[in-house]
């Protein structure tokens, strides 16, 4: 990637840089000499990803009905995967679940089988 403004988070200014990435993961920042895909990223910024302390994934459903039980355990399920999939676009890369995940959401993203960010799990409320 090529002509991102990089702020890496220090308290530094921002940079122009090349960022290198394999496998999804960045591997350099500057001068790249990589000659894989080139991907220009002039007028885009790239910061580390946030953090949300206190979500509730479990909660993604309209309220009434989710606890009146009318929706079926696919429709819970598709909508808590739709919220992870948007937090992960507004760019957070990690979330504490304070109460109403199992583990399923855990592990089903951390399979990769749907886009989420990590999901650090509180479990149930009780």
């Amino acid at each position: 990637m090529v002509g991102a403004t990089v702020v890496d988070g220090s308290g530094r200014d921002p940079v122009d840089v090349d960022v290198s990435i394999e496998d999804g993961h960045i591997t350099q920042v500057g001068a790249s000499g990589a000659r894989g895909e080139r991907l220009d990223a002039g007028g885009l910024t790239m910061t580390p990803g946030l953090i949300d302390a206190h979500v509730h994934l479990g909660l993604s459903s309209p309220i009434q009905p989710q606890f009146s039980f009318r929706l079926s355990a696919a429709e819970l399920a598709a909508d808590i995967f739709a919220t992870a999939d948007a937090t992960l676009d507004a760019g957070f890369t990690t979330v504490r679940d304070t109460g109403g995940v199992d583990g399923g959401l855990v592990t089903t993203i951390a399979k990769g089988k749907v886009r989420g960010p990590r999901v650090l799990s509180c479990g149930p409320v009780q």
